[in-house]
């Protein structure tokens, strides 16, 4: 790239978020990033950015600034307003009834089409039960334990958004350039999240050479009848990829590594100061049975025994008009937030969920013009109603049921 070329264009990312989202992320014309905190963590009188783009005639910034949070492309804004929201409940401390309020947990989700800029506030609300007689007459609440074994079956999300409508708007070809130059460039990580962050990319980079290439078919079975290959026979091809990537980069792919258990990638390099950092790489099909088992079980184990800080969980995703698997999502970006949620409520913050989409896309000459309903599958009329924790939240406000496996869950 030509250093004039170099200079149209700069992105920057909030250190505390490398990794957990990249440039990558931020390049298209389409995309969202999510941050999770309690509602306090949201709601400050100062500023703080989440990211930047800038190019020529083109600007896309998201952050949080006197007590709301924001994305403006190209001069355009969308705010949202962030107000902290409690739980009050009762607790009794020697005999006696005291007020215990504790701050709502909520996800912001900033989104962007070509059309239209938005922010979502999925608010988390516990189901809360009474523990004897007694307390139900004094009106007390208690939190109910959430099961390993189903993390989001006693959860409530009470989802809010707001939305604008833009000019079309797209990102400019040179940031996707700018982010492939910086793919075949040699970095220096001055910290392990440094270094997170750069795996990550490089694993997106497999994603953006299959779909600049068409090479969709080598991910697949086509004997008669399109099936996904199995994840054995896929790992060695994104090796295969990664490797001038890697190389180029002084990054060290250890594939199948055996050190304690059999994980699929190990990614290691040396910082500045000369010590060694590695991040673990699981991979699982989307359709797995596994899937869940992968991110909360099989991948922590092998970060936990090899001591690696960060991890990815990259999930190969083939659901389309050649296979109809898995039938539980309907398409990556569900999946994807349900395992966040599944993550958090597991306290896996150092891992990230990277859907890889293997599956064949439709001809531009069939693709349905408009952007299509995103909401998640949960997200629709017959999955919602209204709730009064004991008038805690006001009854008119609309909470989405998440669904748990395909079964709808009550209140009792």
């Amino acid at each position: 790239m030509a250093a004039e070329d170099a200079q149209d264009v700069y992105i920057y990312i909030e250190p505390e978020a490398r990794g957990h989202f990249t440039e990558r992320d931020l390049i298209g014309d389409r995309g969202a990033v999510s941050i999770r905190a309690d509602l306090s963590v949201f709601n400050i009188a100062g500023r703080k950015v989440f990211f930047r783009v800038l190019a020529q005639n083109y600007s896309l910034e998201a952050g949080l600034a006197k007590n709301a949070a924001y994305v403006t492309r190209n001069h355009i804004k969308v705010k949202f307003p962030i107000k902290v929201r409690y739980f009050k409940r009762q607790i009794r401390v020697n005999g006696a009834v005291q007020d215990i309020f504790e701050p709502i947990e909520a996800e912001l989700i900033i989104r962007w089409t070509p059309n239209q800029l938005s922010i979502s506030c999925q608010e988390t609300v516990y189901f809360l039960h009474f523990s004897s007689a007694e307390d139900l007459s004094h009106k007390i609440l208690r939190r109910l334990p959430v099961p390993s074994a189903h993390p989001l079956a006693n959860k409530d999300i009470r989802a809010l958004t707001i939305s604008r409508d833009t000019p079309p708007t797209r990102a400019p070809n040179k940031l996707i350039q700018w982010v492939r130059d910086k793919d075949v460039e040699a970095t220096s990580h001055n910290s392990a999240a440094d270094f997170y962050k750069e795996v990550v990319t490089l694993f997106q980079s497999v994603l953006d050479t299959v779909k600049r290439a068409s090479a969709y078919s080598a991910f697949w079975d086509e004997n008669g009848k399109k099936t996904p290959k199995k994840e054995s026979k896929i790992t060695p091809i994104i090796h295969q990829q990664l490797l001038t990537l890697a190389r180029i980069k002084g990054f060290e792919v250890t594939h199948q590594d055996t050190g304690a258990g059999i994980l699929d990638f190990r990614v290691g390099a040396s910082l500045s100061d000369g010590k060694k950092t590695f991040v673990c790489i699981e991979c699982k099909h989307a359709h797995s049975r596994r899937l869940e088992h992968g991110l909360t079980v099989q991948l922590p184990e092998y970060m936990r025994q090899r001591e690696c800080e960060f991890g990815l969980y990259c999930v190969f995703w083939f659901k389309g008009p050649d296979f109809p698997n898995p039938k539980k999502f309907s398409n990556p970006d569900n999946m994807m937030e349900y395992l966040n949620y599944v993550k958090y409520e597991e306290g896996l913050h150092n891992i990230r969920v990277l859907p890889l989409d293997l599956s064949y896309p439709e001809p531009p000459s069939v693709v349905v013009s408009g952007d299509q309903d995103q909401r998640p599958s949960w997200a629709t009329p017959e999955n919602v109603f209204l709730v009064d924790y004991f008038g805690m939240m006001p009854q008119e406000h609309v909470y989405y049921q998440r669904l748990n496996k395909g079964i709808e869950l009550g209140l009792s």
